[in-house]
């Protein structure tokens, strides 16, 4: 080469070493969330076996109205592959089936996906407070207290049951009812016969709590 020609200058600052960061999260998987009023079933996979092997792990969250922000109820270290099979989650502890779920994805470095779609469960989905027009006070343990049949999503009642004279004999705000057929003033059993009922329902929903009027009758027969 020419004597006025530079040889290559090599030093460190020539040199960089890194590890390359994975900074993209995982696809959503399909999700679907179910409810048979007694109990949540939270279901997912994943179509293409190469998408989910990015997964480390899934989150589900949880509100119960549409102004609470989501809370982590559950955390799945990647259960069942989740490809081969649906992963299936029940949940059957909630005392309301009302609320809304979502689901994330997580992989190994921490990336988190965004939230799948809100699926929302309000009080229409299960509202059922059916009385029965009949109960038998005896003391038989057989339909001694006038009760509701099984219902969901009801926080609190204001129910008054008047006799045929419009005379209060019993009010309450449990729910239950659980009605004796006792007089609330003179403490004595009712006399048989059809007795009338005004309630409000105080009942859980996703903007709050709405309230519900009703009224019918009952009879007792001894």
């Amino acid at each position: 080469f020419h004597p006025d020609t530079l040889l290559t200058l090599f030093n460190r600052s020539q040199e960089m070493c890194n590890i390359p960061i994975d900074t993209i999260p995982p696809e959503l998987p399909t999700v679907e969330v179910i409810t048979n009023c007694k109990e949540i079933t939270v279901k997912w996979y994943y179509p293409d076996h190469a998408t989910h092997e990015d997964v480390k792990y899934y989150t589900l969250y949880y509100r119960p109205d549409l102004q609470t922000p989501y809370v982590l109820i559950a955390i799945f270290e990647n259960p069942n592959n989740c490809h081969t099979q649906e992963c299936v989650f029940v949940i059957d502890t909630m005392s309301v089936i009302i609320g809304c779920f979502a689901l994330s994805v997580t992989d190994s470095t921490g990336n988190e996906s965004v939230l799948s779609a809100d699926t929302c469960f309000d009080y229409d989905i299960c509202i059922n407070y059916l009385l029965p027009n009949i109960f038998t006070p005896n003391g038989d343990g057989v339909n001694d207290f006038f009760q509701p049949f099984p219902y969901q999503n009801i926080a609190k009642i204001d129910m008054t049951i008047y006799h045929r004279w419009g005379n209060v004999v019993f009010t309450t705000e449990d729910p239950d009812i659980n009605w004796d057929g006792t007089d609330k003033l003179s403490h004595q059993p009712c006399a048989e016969g059809v007795y009338y009922y005004a309630c409000d329902l105080y009942i859980n929903a996703l903007s709050g709590t709405i309230i519900k009027k009703i009224h019918g009758n009952v009879s007792i027969k001894r």
